[in-house]
């Protein structure tokens, strides 16, 4: 059945008021609309939609920092966030993006090591925060949740075996042409894509100097080879 089924969905929220009046139904609809939860039943979404909260974050503030301590689990609802790694103090690279739907936090409650990259919001986001007990509680028993998981770390990992691929390219060109495919491919079913972005942003994409970019464009435009698919990302903006 679809996720945004109206009948699920409004007895999930007719459930809801019956079953637990403690959870409110607008909590139980955003837990059973996130993926990785989808599955589970009215009373088992009821018991994570009340140990889960709803933040708001404005573009630029960080949900996560890399090395903290292990956290919750983390799902953006609304916006925008990207995942990045310090390259040297005060420099980040930018590793990867997080799409509406989509979970992160969960690889530090597994291992209970500290957190692998920064999650920064780049637009005004909303992020539901489920505690870090539901995952050891749920995974035992919760076939279906494991394979999800299992299944969206495996994502992470084919993503950063390209990330490693890509920037492994000596040329500058390149890495500014595949880049800009990969981010085409991470978004091609997303309703909200990222806007426009300036010759600085692609740098902390690329971990390489603005000028690079700019030399990078030049090029690629130069040889034919820029990707028109891509085109419309770059913003004349500095």
């Amino acid at each position: 059945m679809c996720l945004t089924d109206p009948a699920r969905l409004w007895k999930a929220g007719l459930l809801a008021r019956r079953a637990c009046a403690s959870c409110p139904a607008e909590s139980l609809l955003i837990v059973l609309r996130i993926p990785l939860f989808s599955h589970l039943s009215f009373g088992v979404a009821s018991l994570v939609a009340m140990r889960s909260s709803v933040h708001a974050f404005e573009a630029g503030a960080e949900v996560l920092k890399l090395d903290e301590p292990c956290s919750d689990l983390f799902v953006l609802l609304t916006g925008r966030a990207e995942r990045t790694i310090a390259r040297s103090p005060g420099k980040e690279i930018v590793v990867d993006l997080v799409l509406p739907g989509e979970h992160f936090g969960e690889v530090s409650i597994l291992d209970q090591e500290g957190q692998g990259t920064t999650v920064r919001c780049v637009q005004s986001s909303r992020v539901l925060r489920i505690s870090k007990s539901v995952l050891p509680e749920r995974l035992p028993a919760d076939k279906v949740l494991t394979f999800k998981l299992l299944c969206g770390l495996c994502d992470k990992v084919r993503r950063s075996q390209d990330l490693i691929r890509i920037l492994s390219a000596k040329s500058i060109p390149i890495k500014l042409r595949e880049r800009l495919l990969w981010l085409e491919r991470r978004e091609r079913f997303s309703l909200y894509p990222t806007s426009r972005m300036t010759r600085t942003q692609l740098a902390k994409w690329l971990g390489v100097s603005r000028e690079s970019v700019s030399r990078a464009i030049v090029d690629l435009e130069s040889e034919g080879t820029f990707p028109s698919a891509a085109r419309w990302r770059l913003s004349k903006g500095t």
